[in-house]
């Protein structure tokens, strides 16, 4: 009991000194010996592609503050990357056993394995000692970053996968936004017959691919198919996939997607929705201060979520947690490094997530909407009709799986035969599980 309570106390001032950021200077900061002495550096790497300006611009600000007034004498160091280059670097770091000292990782299945190697470091006792802090999150946000009890990352935000889509060529065209699957196919019949592309679709990358396979199941098999493969009570043959996968295969055979569109890349996807060319755009709600910008404003852009396969399941789509940020085990500044985490989720950074970036709070902060834009309203409007949120796959089930998943998405897409690329993605599951 009398060790127990030691070891209570001592990590109780370890915290103490984590969390109570600016709260007096020290004598030797009011003589300058503080300021002449070289910083203490946080080196912290993120995505920050070219459609996230805003939101970059956001993070190199509250850096800036961060660096200019914190207790520690710290510097944070930002370094951005493209999607797909950044997921490439980090695995590599986290071999080389060479991880930032604060990281953008996402969910379950991705974070998992460095959870398990011993790679990053549990915020779970810093939120138990500091239960203001831990408040502040909207309930639930932790499940999937906690394993074995304790919480790993901290999100700034929450995403859905929805479809932008151009009101005036939707009224140009006399089309209503679509509430059933055969009003959906019909709006596409109908824009592909007056030559105009449909729906922007560019899947170079192939995770856009995987993130359409995952929202068509959904609206064929509800959360209860995602349940039952993340829990193993079903087979990626299951016959529900199969039908998501001829699904995809009837969109693609109806003319939705642009011609070449296995081909285009990510950056094309959107330049083809923003420059008018086609009528919708299935993308995540990352996109929205990017097309928003593109277009001048958001008079034209409409927001809505695609109808499912069966009606039932109107409440299942994609969608995941943002801005994921956690701290390396190897950092030597961790009272720094928490310190910045939770400034991200003070009050004021996340108003100016939501109001600059066009993000989902992660966090109970009040938003007055007269501040956002009409698309910024109309998501946080869809995100409440999501009950059921899908983590994507190669999040929920990592790199190896989860890029496969994405990969046999593509092959459907071009052609190939949905129940024969199932079946090898379970073979190859199998094979995975055994190692």
């Amino acid at each position: 009991m009398r060790r127990r309570l030691l070891m209570l106390m001592v990590f109780g001032m370890f915290i103490l000194s984590v969390l109570l950021v600016g709260c007096g200077k020290s004598s030797d900061e009011g003589t300058g010996k503080n300021q002449a002495s070289e910083k203490v550096k946080l080196t912290f790497m993120a995505v920050g592609g070219s459609n996230q300006q805003a939101y970059t611009n956001l993070m190199e600000s509250v850096a800036e503050q961060f660096n200019n007034d914190n207790a520690y004498h710290a510097e944070i160091e930002m370094e951005w990357y493209e999607n797909q280059q950044y997921k490439t670097k980090l695995a590599t770091l986290m071999t080389q056993n060479s991880v930032p000292d604060i990281f953008f990782t996402m969910e379950a299945g991705f974070m998992k394995d460095y959870v398990e190697s011993g790679k990053v470091f549990s915020l779970s006792e810093a939120f138990a000692y500091d239960s203001e802090w831990f408040e502040r999150f909207n309930d639930g946000i932790f499940k999937a970053t906690t394993f074995d009890d304790k919480i790993y990352a901290m999100p700034m935000g929450q995403e859905i996968v929805i479809t932008y889509y151009n009101k005036k060529i939707f009224a140009d065209n006399n089309l209503a936004v679509p509430k059933t699957w055969d009003a959906f196919m019909g709006n596409i019949k109908t824009l592909k017959e007056k030559g105009i592309i449909p729906i922007s679709m560019a899947t170079q990358d192939a995770w856009v691919s995987g993130n359409l396979m995952l929202e068509l199941s959904g609206g064929i098999g509800g959360v209860e198919l995602f349940d039952a493969i993340v829990d193993g009570t079903t087979t990626w043959d299951d016959e529900r996939y199969v039908e998501s996968g001829k699904a995809f295969q009837e969109m693609v055979n109806a003319g939705a997607f642009p011609e070449g569109f296995l081909g285009l890349s990510y950056d094309e996807g959107r330049t083809l929705f923003t420059t008018e060319k086609a009528a919708m755009y299935a993308m995540g709600t990352w996109e929205t201060k990017a097309i928003i910008g593109a277009m001048g404003s958001d008079e034209n852009v409409g927001v809505f979520l695609q109808p499912p396969k069966k009606q039932e399941y109107a409440d299942t789509h994609v969608g995941t947690l943002a801005k994921l940020y956690a701290i390396s085990e190897r950092c030597e500044h961790k009272e720094a490094a928490l310190a910045f985490l939770k400034m991200l989720s003070d009050p004021d950074v996340q108003e100016k997530y939501v109001v600059d970036c066009g993000g989902i709070a992660s966090t109970k902060v009040t938003i007055d909407e007269n501040k956002l834009d009409k698309v910024t309203q109309q998501v946080r409007q869809l995100q409440q009709e999501v009950k059921n949120p899908l983590i994507a796959i190669d999040r929920q089930f990592g790199a190896n799986i989860g890029g496969e998943f994405n990969n046999i998405s593509v092959y459907i897409a071009s052609g190939a035969d949905p129940k024969e690329q199932f079946t090898a993605l379970q073979k190859y599951a199998e094979q995975e599980t055994k190692q």
